[in-house]
């Protein structure tokens, strides 16, 4: 962690002086060039190392806070006394000593067998050169009684050696089991002494990994790369206008020509296509107030249909005039 951070440290320091030059380079232009919006575009573009250097250094910092929060433990369980190429934790002489006073007496008995063992198997031996020469010795003619006892005597006296060497044996292989039950015992407690001290070694090695990741590789970084970016996208979009720095540029020299603006032609164009827009929009308008006009006129003139009171005065009528047709016929 500590290596990575010191990159980091470097990174941040290489951005901050890559914007400092830039921003020399950019200041040293002219202020006579066309370069008005687009000079601050570019300021405000190499200011974004800058930018990201400072949420770099708040996240090397806070790396850097995890790194001494660790080192900080490290010492209360670390003491400085170095154990190979590691430092030894301060309780390991404790644990080493607990294990060696509860394992000594089993120690201790299971050195007492060994060496009971080595004396029984040279009595085993003795016993058998006793036998046979004894055994020699009485079926030999011609061999004084005295030393046949005698040989009998030495039989008998590694026999007995040989019993008590087997009841030691036996007895210390029960003291043995009995201690080795209380050295399980003994050692289990201090196991989980032990246990519960590496248990806190362990997480905090765990911990201190979790919070690097969370620091240094967590969201929040992806988000302020996406807010300089859109700051940076939205600035060169509204502000920045290569019409307007030419308009800057010929006023300086004197020679600006409002009719030769781009920027005023841009007004301009963008004057005509709101009046087309309106003009369009009107003759649509009257368009459809003529079409309306002709529509209701045709109506007017269409015939209403006939009801029955209609033909029966217009059936009267028409007889009304046969009559007074045929009467003045008569009269002449």
């Amino acid at each position: 962690m500590s290596d990575y951070n010191n990159c980091l440290q470097k990174h941040i320091d290489n951005l901050k002086s890559c914007s400092e030059k830039s921003k020399s380079k950019v200041n040293a232009q002219s202020t006579l060039s066309s370069y008005n919006t687009t000079k601050a575009a570019q300021l405000k573009t190499i200011c974004a190392p800058s930018l990201e250097a400072e949420y770099l250094q708040a996240r090397h910092d806070a790396i850097q806070e995890v790194i001494d929060k660790c080192r900080t433990e490290l010492s209360r369980i670390y003491s400085n006394e170095c154990s190979g190429s590691s430092r030894k934790h301060h309780q390991t002489d404790y644990i080493i000593d607990s294990f060696e006073a509860a394992r000594s007496a089993l120690l201790k008995l299971s050195y007492k067998l060994k060496k009971l063992k080595e004396k029984k198997n040279k009595e085993e031996a003795a016993l058998l050169e006793a036998r046979i020469l004894y055994e020699n010795l009485s079926y030999t003619y011609g061999v004084k009684e005295s030393k046949t006892e005698k040989a009998n005597d030495s039989r008998k006296n590694h026999e007995q050696k040989l019993e008590e060497i087997k009841n030691d044996i036996a007895r210390t292989e029960d003291e043995y089991v009995q201690e080795k039950k209380t050295y399980r015992v003994e050692a289990r407690q201090i196991y989980e002494k032990c246990r519960v001290l590496e248990k806190e070694r362990l997480e905090l090695i765990g911990d201190t990994l979790m919070k690097f990741i969370e620091t240094a590789y967590s969201s929040e970084n992806s988000t302020q790369h996406r807010a300089i970016y859109k700051d940076l996208t939205s600035y060169l979009k509204v502000e920045r206008d290569a019409s307007e720095d030419l308009d800057f540029w010929a006023q300086t020299y004197g020679v600006y020509d409002s009719t030769t603006s781009l920027s005023t032609e841009t007004n301009q164009n963008n004057g005509a296509q709101n009046e087309n827009v309106f003009f369009r929009r009107t003759k649509k308008s009257n368009k459809a107030e003529t079409e309306d006009t002709a529509t209701t006129t045709k109506d007017d003139n269409t015939q209403q249909p006939v009801t029955d009171d209609d033909e029966q005065s217009s059936s009267a009528d028409t007889t009304t005039s046969r009559t007074k047709a045929k009467s003045k016929k008569n009269q002449k």
